[in-house]
């Protein structure tokens, strides 16, 4: 999955804010208190419809300016289709990107686990911190799976395949 672009309505110091994204690597960077948490936070939120942190607290990001809370995102799948996620409230939303009826997020939507998307894709400074997130199995194949150019493919699946395809031979 790749986030194209993105548009904050109201979420903590975020108001009627966004950017596209490039198709590379990116990495947002800035002075201390300058939002990075938050907008990692917003999109943990966008994703998972969670706003807790990895200490287990909630933080509900009232838009620190006024205004509407939520937001949205346009993503990629690795299959090419493309779907707006929409947050509003406590529940998220998900369309597909050229119009069509929008119906509740479903958190298992996304080949990846909320455990594995903190901890690979979206590791703040807690979970650095604290290293406890590179104890999981899932993680670690999924590091491996990133560096092999796996894709979204596991590692446990990929060496299971091949024992049965060695078994058959």
């Amino acid at each position: 999955m790749k986030i194209l672009r993105f548009h904050i309505d109201g979420f903590g110091i975020f108001s009627d804010a966004g950017a596209e994204l490039s198709e590379g690597l990116t990495v947002f960077h800035g002075e201390n208190e300058s939002g990075k948490t938050t907008l990692m936070n917003f999109f943990r939120r966008l994703l998972f419809s969670r706003g807790r942190n990895a200490r287990g607290r909630l933080n509900p990001y009232e838009p620190a300016r006024g205004g509407a809370w939520g937001g949205n995102a346009f993503i990629r799948m690795e299959d090419g289709r493309e779907f707006v996620l929409r947050a509003d409230g406590p529940k998220n939303f998900i369309a597909p990107a050229e119009g069509g009826v929008a119906v509740e997020l479903d958190p298992n939507f996304f080949s990846v686990s909320r455990e594995v998307y903190e901890s690979v894709f979206a590791m703040g400074l807690e979970e650095m911190q604290s290293l406890e997130p590179l104890n999981s199995s899932e993680v670690s194949a999924r590091f491996f799976a990133a560096g092999a150019g796996l894709g979204s493919a596991s590692l446990p699946g990929v060496l299971s395949a091949l024992e049965a395809r060695q078994k058959e031979l």
